[in-house]
């Protein structure tokens, strides 16, 4: 019974009331005991005491950023909170890694609040451009303009078509590689026959 229609019965029934507020699984307001108990024959006037729920104790809510989620989870879990939301994010951080959480870290929070872990959801790649055949000034600004930075490597040929044009790239072109990474591009070196 909420606390405000228990205190109306007693009082209407002739009694004194004595509440007491204590943390308790019971809903917020809630009363959870009595003393006497309900049904118990007392002289009017008397006092009944009444504990009322303030919900649940707050507690700390531990710091689960930079562990894998699995780990934040099962950390959160053994301190007894109960509604944990998984939320990717894009970040340079290892795929599944926690890197913020919300309420904050360290906060009092009360067992069924919900935390909302956001989880990296790893590193962004793009696409290599495929060069082989571009001369070197070309080749150069596809790379660059992709956010790579480009490497390069003369080999000696005695094709002189080959001559300033790349010939081979690592990583290969329509691959995927990390952003401000490296393409490294073999350009022909003409020697003569």
């Amino acid at each position: 019974m909420d606390q405000y229609a228990a205190i109306n019965v007693l009082l209407n029934s002739g009694f004194q009331v004595d509440l007491k507020a204590e943390w308790n699984n019971a809903n917020n307001g809630t009363v959870f005991r009595q003393d006497p108990p309900g049904n118990y024959k007392a002289p009017k006037g008397s006092k009944v005491t009444i504990w009322v729920s303030k919900g649940l104790e707050p507690i700390n809510l531990p710091d689960v950023r930079t562990k894998p989620y699995a780990t934040a989870v099962s950390i959160l879990k053994g301190n007894g909170f109960t509604s944990i939301v998984p939320q990717d994010v894009d970040s340079n951080e290892t795929k599944g890694i926690v890197i913020d959480e919300n309420p904050s870290p360290n906060s009092s929070q009360t067992p069924d609040t919900t935390i909302t872990l956001s989880v990296s959801k790893g590193p962004q790649t793009v696409t290599v451009p495929y060069v082989i055949g571009d001369n070197i000034d070309t080749a150069n600004s596809a790379i660059t303009n992709s956010g790579f930075a480009p490497n390069v490597v003369y080999q000696d040929t005695t094709d002189s078509t080959k001559n300033g044009m790349v010939i081979d790239q690592t990583p290969k072109g329509n691959k995927q590689a990390m952003p401000g990474s490296t393409v490294t591009i073999y350009v022909g070196n003409y020697t003569g026959p």
